[in-house]
């Protein structure tokens, strides 16, 4: 009986020709990340760029575990405020897109008052850790 090719693993390509194999993350004892969020303890939790689809996933995903979610953008969806509106007071955690800077004023006043603050791949890291997840790829119908 022939053993299953592993996906994850595989070393050439569809022509047969090798592929690159992807560098070495670095281990956590070199990494400038942060360790991921352990959410049991946020009970009000603030979005900055909540008007993307993922980051809006995931402030539903936050609010179906209990979590009082805000959020802000810079083209507000309905319900979050504009992101030049002032951090509220009270806020457990902070979560952020990619696209924004550590200077960002909501940022900043969550790091003069000592919230934590991590990024939106360590939020689904965070909320995907007791799941398996499912991901399907392909553009406009051609390969899903």
């Amino acid at each position: 009986m022939s053993e299953r090719p592993s996906i994850i693993s595989a070393t050439t390509s569809r022509t047969g020709s090798p592929r690159e194999q992807p560098a070495a993350m670095p281990s956590s004892s070199t990494s400038s990340r942060t360790s991921a969020p352990d959410l049991t303890g946020v009970r009000h939790a603030y979005l900055v760029g909540v008007g993307g689809v993922g980051m809006s996933g995931a402030a539903e995903l936050l609010k179906a575990r209990g979590v009082h979610v805000r959020g802000s953008d810079r083209d507000p969806p309905a319900g979050a405020e504009r992101d030049d509106a002032p951090l509220p007071e009270g806020i457990d955690a902070l979560f952020y897109s990619a696209a924004i800077p550590a200077e960002h004023p909501q940022r900043a006043k969550a790091a003069e008052r000592g919230v934590p603050q991590w990024p939106y791949a360590d939020l689904i890291g965070a909320l995907m850790a007791d799941r398996v997840g499912l991901c399907v790829a392909g553009s406009h119908g051609n390969t899903t």
